[in-house]
């Protein structure tokens, strides 16, 4: 997807910036200890972020754009 990340600069995001990123929900090593989070990865550099849920996560982030499409998805209303 394309965002924008509009948190404080870190990491290796820029605040303003806009990124082709992906997102992966797995367990990091934070404080010597598997920790399950929501980590962002920028496609063209080495820049990630984890983030501990979906709401902390969209508080940095904007966004913008959808690089698949999701007409394969169905309405249960349909």
């Amino acid at each position: 997807m394309t965002a924008q990340f509009v948190g404080k600069t870190s990491m290796g995001f820029v605040t303003g910036k806009i990124y082709q990123v992906r997102t992966e929900c797995k367990n990091v090593m934070i404080n010597s200890r598997p920790t399950p989070c929501l980590c962002i990865y920028d496609l063209h550099s080495k820049a990630w972020c984890p983030y501990s849920n979906l709401e902390a996560m969209l508080q940095n982030w904007k966004i913008v754009g959808y690089d698949i499409e999701l007409t394969h998805i169905k309405r249960s209303d349909s």
